[in-house]
């Protein structure tokens, strides 16, 4: 099978996707194995009495491999005061270009099983939001809110966050960590099944 985007993220080593799977050194992840996928970059920094002493950056994948579990990778690197270091830099780069290369090669594939979850079982769970057909459900510790599906209208991606947005309502309706198993893929999901209501 032809490769079609390889992400270098160290000497010699790569993230190389195929038209048919993830490889990542001795790893081979086939696209049709994933049942979803979250991801996140952070950048931190340390302070002693408001000086600041470190910084830190980190940016993890996981896969959700279904039986066989969670699958990670990613990296991390440091560096001193605030100053950020080359190879931090690098790896925003690395980041954004690994989340476009899955946003081209696995999306397609989770959305689909998430629309056969969605007609089989009648909704799907993102972490603590339900999606069914025509309503969306948040679940709390002690509650729950409903709102119609027709509601919703609006999303942004924050601070490592997803934040969905109802109409005339300035609050999100719903936020949750991109790291939320298919947390990145809500508007996207969202937007599918708005579009499917209006061409009833």
């Amino acid at each position: 099978m032809p490769k079609i985007a390889s992400v270098p993220y160290a000497p010699g080593q790569s993230y190389d996707f195929y038209d048919n799977k993830l490889v990542i050194g001795a790893d081979e992840i086939a696209y049709s194995d994933i049942e979803g996928y979250g991801f996140l970059l952070t950048h931190r920094k340390q302070s002693v009495y408001f000086v600041p002493v470190a910084n830190s950056t980190r940016f993890t994948f996981l896969l959700d491999l279904g039986e066989d579990g969670i699958y990670k990778f990613g990296s991390n690197s440091a560096g001193v005061s605030a100053f950020r270091t080359n190879k931090q830099r690098t790896m925003d780069t690395v980041y954004s270009e690994t989340v476009k290369c899955i946003n081209a090669l696995i999306t397609p594939v989770v959305l689909k099983k998430m629309l056969n979850t969605l007609n089989e079982d009648g909704e799907v769970k993102v972490g603590k939001l339900i999606i069914r057909p025509d309503e969306l459900v948040k679940k709390t510790t002690f509650s729950s809110k409903e709102i119609p599906l027709s509601k919703y209208s609006a999303y942004k991606f924050a601070q490592g966050r997803v934040n969905l947005y109802q109409k005339d309502k300035k609050v999100a309706f719903y936020s949750d960590m991109l790291s939320t198993i298919n947390a990145p893929l809500l508007p996207t999901f969202l937007a599918h099944l708005l579009k499917m209501q209006t061409t009833k």
